[in-house]
């Protein structure tokens, strides 16, 4: 791994700094929940050839190319013919992203400094030419190998998926063949856990086996009474037969490589046999329950529970590991504890049924019988209204907006539906466990909020402390009059343009120093050289540039922490344009 040190660059202040609040730049227009739009027509062309990693590079026929602005905007695609090449006429004047993709294929960026990195945005201008681009592309590595039974036998049909640090894409998921061997293509570098599932599942009865000592078949043979015996299932695995995530392979993939033999052994483990009984206490019957069993470690990360005919759910077949039991329910009847009217649309479209009442308990699985009782609570309420900056224009639909509340807790937590403000700006999260949340936009929103205060502190650079027994009514979302943007140009000693780096704003204070601060982001500078980061709050910030930085490493306090050594200080004002340009030395 390349070194910080290596990584970071010495700057010097370019040609000056500035602040302007009334300056008009071109950038994606502003997209409402769910809209894309479509790209302008222009008298612009963009041409170039698509290459795989080769030496010497070797053309890639059939690849898609597609421009486009971002924020899920349509662009202009594609087709590379057989020597490689494309052109996209009728471009209209503006910034872009270009990409290109093929099934099997590690997805392309110009400019990016390997597979998986981002691409440096292409500036065209009104009927300009930019050709000779060139995109670089990488065939996806691959993992293969065989799954196979406790005798040693190849067991078809079983689904086998690679799990990274983000978790497993469906993208991922094969089924082994008549031979039990299977092979995942198309992979990122990176490392991966390999993790096979029956189709069947761990909660049927199809899957659970009596595991018999030799004092019980015995027993047995001899009509007397019959030993407890207790209950073995084929659980989902990681390689090489593990149930834990903590326990698996970890595979280690560089670009293109394929990586064979890897074997993952169905191996029967005690299983458990939970029974829940849910206590709705003083909270009257519920509407609804839906119980579910999480686990950060385990191979089958969630489970359904059976609803039996006495009301007590069954989850069979449970692997040996830590799991947490999680019920929601909508209560008959139920008001908001507020006087703010309920935004009829402030159900997450797509999201969990309401909760009002809930119920969490961490389990210790080892095997057997368990019995667990859940004592159903009614969850808080977080209330709020949304407000414009004093000079904002009237152009912000308030009912456009969506906020969502993310759990900060270890490992598996209780999701809060995802709401919508109304017409008059207001908002509300029912049924929110105690615990400490994070407000952001929910969905395919796209706004900056200024601040959100609730009890005096702004909860948008700490997190929302929601406590058992208090609703949260008092929180006011203020969205800024013009949007604070931080812009530049990072150019060389010579004074060329230097697209071929990374550029991180962090915050000067160190308490920001958090996972996911708003008071810290990393971009690329365009073609032109120039750079822009939108939505930073005013205050102190350090600012760097570095040949290559790993995605979300800004966020680690230890890196900022080298970072700072060598960057410049940096002020941002409130609502206006502040401009750093950037000379490497």
């Amino acid at each position: 791994m390349v070194t910080l040190n290596a990584r970071a660059l010495i700057l010097a202040a370019g040609l000056g700094i500035g602040w302007s609040s009334g300056a008009v730049i071109a950038h994606p227009p502003q997209l409402l929940p769910g809209q894309r739009v479509r790209p302008p027509a222009g008298t612009a062309t963009v041409s170039g050839m698509v290459v795989d990693s080769a030496q010497p590079p070797r053309p890639v026929r059939r690849a898609r190319v597609t421009l486009h602005a971002g924020n899920d905007a349509i662009g202009w695609s594609v087709t590379t013919d057989d020597d490689g090449r494309f052109a996209i006429a009728g471009v209209a004047a503006g910034r872009y992203v270009l990409e290109a993709q093929k099934p099997a294929w590690i997805i392309g960026r110009y400019g990016a400094s390997r597979p998986g990195r981002p691409g440096i945005p292409i500036v065209v201008n009104e009927s300009a030419t930019v050709q000779g681009l060139r995109i670089a592309m990488s065939r996806g590595a691959a993992i293969s190998g065989t799954v196979l039974s406790r005798s040693g036998a190849p067991v078809p049909g079983v689904v086998v998926s690679a799990v990274g640090a983000r978790g497993r894409s469906p993208d991922t998921e094969v089924t082994t063949d008549d031979e039990g061997r299977f092979r995942l293509f198309g992979l990122a570098p990176g490392e991966y856990a390999v993790l096979a599932t029956l189709r069947i599942g761990p909660s049927t009865a199809l899957m659970e086996m009596t595991s018999q000592t030799q004092a019980q078949v015995e027993a047995s043979l001899r009509g007397a009474p019959i030993p407890a015996a207790g209950t073995v299932g084929y659980a989902s695995v990681y390689a090489p037969g593990v149930v834990s995530r903590a326990q698996a392979m970890t595979i280690k993939l560089a670009a293109e490589e394929e990586r064979d033999g890897v074997t993952v052994a169905l191996n029967p483990v005690p299983t458990a046999r939970i029974t829940v009984t849910i206590d709705t206490g003083e909270t009257g019957d519920p509407a609804s329950v839906q119980l579910s069993l999480s686990s950060g470690d385990a191979a089958g990360s969630s489970l359904p529970g059976r609803r039996g005919g006495d009301g007590r759910y069954v989850f069979s077949g449970v692997a040996p590991v830590p799991y947490t039991a999680i019920a929601r329910a909508a209560r008959l009847g139920a008001a908001p504890a507020v006087s703010a009217p309920v935004v009829p649309a402030a159900r997450g479209r797509g999201a969990t049924a309401p909760l009002t009442l809930y119920a969490i308990e961490d389990l210790t699985v080892t095997g057997g019988e368990m019995n667990v009782s859940l004592r159903l609570q009614p969850g808080m309420t977080v209330s709020g209204r949304v407000v414009s900056e004093a000079g904002a224009t009237p152009d912000t639909r308030f009912s456009d907006l969506s906020f969502g509340l993310l759990p900060l807790r270890e490992g598996p937590a209780l999701g809060v539906p995802s709401v919508r403000s109304n017409a008059d700006g207001v908002f509300v999260f029912e049924g929110v466990p105690p615990g400490r949340y994070r407000l952001t936009p929910a969905g395919s929103t796209a706004f900056n909020m200024k601040t959100a205060i609730s009890r005096g502190v702004d909860v948008l650079d700490v997190m929302l402390d929601v406590r058992a027994g208090e609703d949260v009514i008092d929180l006011v979302v203020t969205l800024p009059a013009r949007p604070t943007e931080l812009t530049g140009r990072l150019e060389t000693a010579a004074g060329a343009a230097a697209p071929d780096y990374y550029i991180v704003a962090f915050a000067a204070d160190r308490q920001y120093w958090t996972p996911e601060s708003r008071r810290i982001l990393q971009t690329r500078p365009a073609t032109d050289g120039r750079y822009s980061m939108k939505g930073l709050p005013a205050g102190e910030y350090l600012i760097a540039a570095l040949t290559d930085v790993e995605p979300g490493e800004w966020f680690d306090s230890a890196f900022l922490a080298g970072l700072a050594q060598g960057a410049l200080r940096v002020t941002v004002r409130d609502g206006a344009t502040t401009t750093q340009d950037l000379r490497l030395r």
